[in-house]
């Protein structure tokens, strides 16, 4: 039979022969993405050096040389872009005896909308040694209509060791005209000072998630959610401290001797970054540490 060049389906060619097109699969697998950093700090002399990292798939990590030496820093990366259904992103960073880094985020993460009931999902393990002080500052997440994530945050601190930790989520673009109608934001933390689990804790809104979120139990219509840990022996002497430099930002407790857990809600996304940085440098300033920020945050 002569051969007939593909054409739309049911369209016969010259020689009279019709050759359809296979159909489109009603349910296609979609590849996934996967990333993970293996990251850990050293005390070399009075220097912190990178002691190991190890990196797979979209997941990357960059030490820029630092400004100040005897701190380190890293900024992690997800190659992918963002994250929808069926994507995992793990981060596990050590900071080991008398090492001091910060660790930041190149980018907002950006969590899209999912397919069915699939869920992105995101692992981050701290380890702080004693004698280390250990800054995770990554920047806020972007979290888009029907969007599904599952994020969990492990930290765990030696006896003498400091950790300053920020998670900042915000839910869709109000500058875009975007709301998140619906979706899945489970977010989970679980601290450990000295083996001691001293807090654990979980966020979730399913659903409708921009109606609960306007009930003014719940946010009052807010659709940033702020949670800044301070870790460290004795930590929650600070409390009066952190309090009076947040002023009227952020509300602030101490459910721990070793623990002050802030959270405060964005009624302005658009300015959230800016207040981030404010509320980062004032702690920092309150619990005796030296007001810095990512290089990364200031571009």
């Amino acid at each position: 039979m002569p051969s007939c060049p593909v054409r739309p389906i049911g369209t016969a060619c010259s020689s009279g022969a019709v050759r359809s097109l296979p159909a489109f699969p009603a349910a296609v697998a979609l590849e996934r993405s996967e990333g993970r950093v293996e990251l850990a700090f050293k005390r070399r002399g009075p220097l912190t050096v990178r002691g190991h990292l190890h990196q797979s798939g979209c997941g990357k990590a960059r030490l820029p040389r630092p400004t100040d030496p005897t701190h380190a820093e890293a900024v992690l990366l997800n190659l992918a872009g963002g994250l929808t259904g069926g994507d995992r992103l793990a981060s596990q960073v050590t900071w080991q005896t008398g090492a001091a880094a910060t660790v930041s985020g190149q980018a907002a993460e950006k969590i899209y909308r999912a397919r069915g009931n699939s869920r992105a999902e995101i692992d981050t393990e701290l380890r702080v040694a004693a004698d280390a002080l250990a800054l995770w500052l990554p920047q806020a997440t972007i979290f888009f209509d029907r969007a599904r994530l599952v994020r969990r945050n492990r930290f765990a601190i030696a006896r003498g060791g400091r950790l300053l930790a920020i998670e900042a989520t915000i839910m869709g673009r109000q500058a875009m005209g975007e709301t998140v109608e619906e979706g899945v934001f489970d977010e989970r933390f679980e601290v450990r000072y000295d083996d001691r689990l001293i807090l654990a804790d979980r966020q979730l809104l399913r659903g409708s998630i921009a109606g609960r979120l306007a009930r003014p139990a719940v946010a009052g219509g807010a659709a940033g959610l702020v949670t800044l840990l301070y870790v460290g022996e004795a930590a929650a002497e600070r409390l009066d401290a952190i309090r009076a430099a947040l002023g009227t930002l952020a509300a602030a407790s101490a459910p721990d001797p070793h623990l002050v857990l802030v959270r405060w809600l964005a009624h302005e996304p658009r300015i959230l970054h800016r207040d981030l940085a404010t509320a980062l440098l004032a702690v920092q300033t309150a619990v005796g540490l030296p007001a810095r920020l990512p290089g990364v945050w200031c571009c």
